[in-house]
């Protein structure tokens, strides 16, 4: 039985990182919503920049495919809360 790595070198030989392109290929997900996602920084998989171009490192995409732990989803700033707000309020 063959790994995800296994895989992935016998499609990609000899590559460190895969493009948007290649990615999308092989997870059956458009460009479209990986770049959206990328940008948002909401994609599961890290990616990394090379001046306009989008960048996935194998490694990285092995260890999520794999199973292996996500990184924590980035959570905007929101709504302080009210303590927060009191206290802003109170000191000026």
């Amino acid at each position: 039985m063959s790994t995800t790595l296994d895989i992935i070198r016998a499609q990609y030989p000899n590559r460190i990182t895969l493009s948007v392109e290649e990615l999308a290929q092989l997870i059956n997900v458009s460009t479209g919503r990986i770049r959206k996602a990328v940008c948002a920084g909401r994609f599961f998989i890290p990616a990394r920049r090379n001046g306009n171009r989008i960048m996935f490192p194998v490694a990285a995409v092995v260890a999520v495919l794999d199973g292996g732990a996500l990184p924590p989803p980035k959570r905007g700033p929101g709504r302080p809360p009210n303590a927060v707000k009191m206290r802003q309020e109170r000191n000026g």
